[in-house]
């Protein structure tokens, strides 16, 4: 009897641990997953977040073959996340960014960095994924052309057209 009840024992014990292990495995690790994408309204989506904690994906622009400067940040909560949306300094964008996760461990609701709110490590590995984007035209005025702009545009290339007539009807006498 106290055979079985000692094989019963350790057969619970057995399945408890394969139970826990199985719970742990099954819980994701920190990640972002994000494709090539255009950029649009100043905007990149981040395919899917999972986050320890709540934190930060944030944007960074590449310098030399590694990320450099932020462009843009968005809070993410703990857990997954799809379809998170950054928004992005266009200007300031390359062809090549950098979504990295960051923790929120500051003033929350507070994007801190330089600061309390560091990238999320798994391992000794930043999360950090690079995309490709294409970016839009900009505009040369640093903005939308507004009526006024246009009509200064064809004022002046009216002066202009004007000026080319004169020339020929008007001859100098020498």
């Amino acid at each position: 009897m106290k055979r079985v009840r000692w094989f019963g024992m350790v057969a619970l014990t057995t399945a408890l641990v394969l139970a826990f292990s199985v719970a742990l495995l099954a819980q994701e690790m920190p990640t972002i997953e994000v494709m090539d994408q255009t950029v649009q309204d100043n905007m990149v989506t981040i395919d899917r977040v999972v986050a320890d904690q709540a934190g930060w994906v944030v944007i960074h622009i590449e310098q030399d073959g590694k990320p450099g400067p932020v462009i843009g940040w968005t809070a993410v909560p703990a857990g997954e996340s799809t379809n998170v949306m950054v928004e992005i300094d266009v200007a300031k964008a390359t062809p090549r960014l950098f979504a990295m996760l960051h923790v929120d461990a500051g003033e929350m609701g507070q994007y801190e960095f330089p600061g309390a709110d560091v990238p999320v490590k798994v391992g000794d590995k930043v999360v950090v994924k690079p995309f490709n984007v294409t970016l839009p035209v900009l505009p040369l005025t640093g903005g939308e052309p507004t009526p006024w702009t246009t009509v200064a545009f064809l004022a002046g290339l009216g002066l202009i057209l004007l000026g080319i007539g004169l020339r020929r009807f008007v001859q100098p006498t020498v």
